[in-house]
This record gives structure tokens, C-alpha cells and sequence, in this order.
């Protein structure tokens, strides 16, 4: 007569889990942490602004590898001119230091 037994409802934690934790909580955070600080001891955060831009260029080609998805010639493009934008701004940012550092 006791009380009837609960069952669990969650399955356990499967492998695929546990690597999507991992690849989320150690490398997709702890590695990136220490990388930007890192980073940003060393160059002025302005520069390194527009290379937060390369998580939608990781996103894609780790979903190509990872999950099989196909890249399309828009997502291509985007990619192009995602790179070309970052180029540019980086090479303004280090033309202006430069003129800055002759002016003073």
C-alpha cells in the first residue's frame, strides 16, 4: 500500500549532450572570454569591434562541417562582403592611427 513510484521523465544525459555543453560552455565561452580580454589588453577595442562580425562567418561554416547544411551563393556573398567591410574598417582604423600619431 505506499505510495506509488515515480518514474523519471528526463532521459539521461546523452553524449551528444554532454559535447554540446562542452562545446558551448568551454569553447564557445571560456576560450572566446579569454581570447577577447586578451585582445583587448593589446589593441584599441575599436578595432576589434568589427571582428565580433566573424561569429555569423563561424556559425555558417561550422553548420556546413558539423551539420551537413549547404551554403548558398547569398550566404556566400554575404560572407564576401562581411570580410570586405571588416578589411576596410580595420585599414581606416589604421590609417587614422597613423595620421593621428604625425599631428602630435
Amino acid at each position: 500500500m505506499g505510495l506509488p513510484r515515480r518514474t523519471c521523465l528526463c532521459n539521461p544525459l546523452d553524449a551528444c549532450l554532454a559535447g554540446a555543453i562542452f562545446w558551448i560552455g568551454v569553447l564557445g565561452t571560456a576560450i572566446v572570454f579569454v581570447l577577447w580580454f586578451t585582445l583587448l589588453s593589446r589593441y584599441n577595442a575599436a578595432s576589434l569591434t568589427a571582428y565580433t562580425f566573424l561569429v555569423v562567418v563561424v556559425a555558417l561554416v561550422g553548420s556546413f562541417f558539423i551539420l551537413g547544411q549547404t551554403i548558398d551563393e547569398m550566404q556566400l556573398v554575404g560572407v564576401l562582403a562581411l570580410i570586405v567591410s571588416i578589411y576596410l574598417t580595420s585599414s581606416v582604423e589604421k590609417h587614422s592611427t597613423r595620421l593621428c600619431a604625425r599631428e602630435s
